[in-house]
């Protein structure tokens, strides 16, 4: 009698509703009358015990609230903790003050234990110790049972005490400017309490939201009485507590919540996971958020999470695959040209000439290939190294001269080189005279009489052809498609840019 029961809607009758329990060994009847509110079949309804009808094994409950809240568990002799239900009011006494809660004894046989955010106040401060001495008289609501270990939640909350859900004033996400230091625990973290509107609520901070660094000595850097900037992180509902963070990034953090997202914003996620749907990002702010396959890239993807991407060896990014250098033959490297620019500071001496060496740009380039842009994967292949080159001849500028005269001094060393140039028959203003020439054959014959007139040695200076087209604006020779499908891989010696 007087005990506070849960059960579920069996079905629902002309007066009132039979219960069911989980147990077949008996049911239970709620009147509807002093019931208000729609009641739907399997609802879990909390009623206070009346009467039990042995005889027909059907215990009678009352929906007074009232009484409900006030109701307290009588001690039953032999009663064992099988028959401790969640819920259940019971009088206690003070047992032990531990560190974190306090220890209490309740219905002769039963200890549990009440932890800091389920005392009486709910702002304890660090001499919360003060308010309680042993043998003292409580009132207290059961949380939890653990059957298995005996262990036995209670609550000293005086929202669950009265059968009352803790009120909630704040809402995740928002930012309170004014909040006090209530207690400062050396280890956990900060106890709040946040200027909520009409009351306050306590809000506790972890000891890893408070800074971006790591914290050694909380209790220096934070005192009772302290107000500090926070941002509401969480709630725990059953304990009318709310989570926050003081990191200056959480706080700046324009997306926090789901409702912070509008349509058109552009933010930066992480991606969490592939799959043939799409893929799933976070915003820095925690939001999780879905990215369909269909807005996962300007092309189709058939499967993405079987996607392929070059990745870069030195800074991790796929980042702009046209600046991607590639080696045919170390298929799996691929380097930024800008990280190259720190990797290949200057050409390594002792290595012959390049082969089999293409950039991803495929010969778009024109003129010049700068070194600091060559692959640096090409240096592990130990005979591959790319040299610059020049491509384009302005015969009618003098520095162009010098450059050919250079390439051919360059072939007295160990290293072999070979000249790449355009032929252009009918345009009078490349070569001097107004010079022109019917066939490759002659222009190569032009080259090298130039070349022996100026030099007094032997060069091994071999010449090949590809086509090209002057252009008057530029005053330069540029190259006419795909340089790589006029030379053969086993003649170019070097990489034609």
């Amino acid at each position: 009698m007087g005990m506070v029961l849960a059960a579920y809607v069996k079905s629902i009758e002309d007066h009132g509703f039979i219960l069911h329990f989980g147990l077949p060994s008996f049911t239970g009847f709620l009147p509807k009358e002093g019931w208000s509110g729609e009641v739907r079949i399997g609802q879990h309804v909390q009623g206070l015990v009346k009467s039990v009808d042995k005889a027909h094994k059907v215990v009678y409950l009352s929906p007074n609230s009232d009484k409900m809240s006030n109701s307290v568990m009588k001690d039953l002799k032999g009663m064992s903790i099988d028959l401790l239900v969640p819920g259940v009011m019971v009088n206690a006494r003070v047992k032990s003050i531990l560190e974190n809660g306090v220890m209490l004894s309740f219905l002769t046989y039963f200890t549990g234990t009440v932890d800091l955010f389920h005392l009486q106040n709910i702002y304890p401060t660090a001499s919360w110790k003060d308010k309680y001495i042993k043998s003292q008289k409580v009132v207290c609501r059961v949380l939890f049972i653990d059957p298995s270990s005996r262990v036995v939640g209670l609550t000293l909350n005086p929202h669950l005490v009265q059968n009352k859900a803790p009120p909630s004033h704040v809402k995740i996400g928002d930012i309170y400017e004014n909040s006090k230091v209530v207690r400062v625990d050396k280890g956990p973290g900060l106890l709040l309490e946040v200027p909520s509107i009409p009351e306050s609520t306590p809000a506790f901070v972890s000891i890893s939201d408070i800074a971006e660094e790591e914290i050694q000595k909380l209790e220096k850097k934070y005192k009772e009485g302290n107000h500090v900037r926070v941002r509401i992180l969480g709630l725990r509902h059953l304990e009318g507590l709310a989570t926050g963070v003081l990191k200056a990034s959480a706080l700046e953090e324009a997306v926090f919540t789901h409702s912070d997202v509008k349509p058109g914003m552009v933010l930066k996620a992480k991606i969490l996971s592939v799959d043939s749907f799409g893929a799933i990002v976070q915003i820095p702010g925690g939001v999780k958020a879905l990215c369909p396959l269909r807005h996962m890239s300007e092309l189709e993807i058939a499967k993405p999470e079987e996607k392929k991407f070059k990745v870069c060896d030195i800074c991790g990014d796929a980042g702009r695959e046209d600046l991607l250098a590639i080696c045919r033959r170390c298929t799996d490297g691929a380097e930024h040209t800008y990280c190259m620019r720190e990797m290949l500071e200057k050409l390594p001496e002792g290595v012959g000439s390049v082969k089999n060496a293409k950039t991803q740009w495929k010969l778009k380039t024109r003129g010049r290939m700068p070194k600091e842009k060559i692959c640096k994967n090409l240096l592990p292949c130990h005979k591959f190294l790319a040299k610059d080159f020049l491509t384009t001849l302005k015969w009618f500028l003098q520095q162009q001269k010098g450059k050919l005269l250079n390439q051919a001094k360059n072939t007295r060393s160990s290293r072999q080189y070979r000249c790449v140039q355009s032929p252009v028959t009918k345009t009078l203003s490349v070569y001097p005279n107004n010079m022109t020439f019917d066939s490759p054959e002659e222009q190569e014959k032009y080259i090298r009489q130039w070349l022996e007139d100026r030099l007094g040695f032997a060069y091994g200076f071999s010449i090949k052809f590809y086509p090209g087209k002057f252009s008057r604006d530029k005053r330069s020779i540029l190259a006419v498609g795909d340089i790589s499908e006029i030379i053969p891989d086993e003649d170019a010696d070097i990489a034609v840019l």
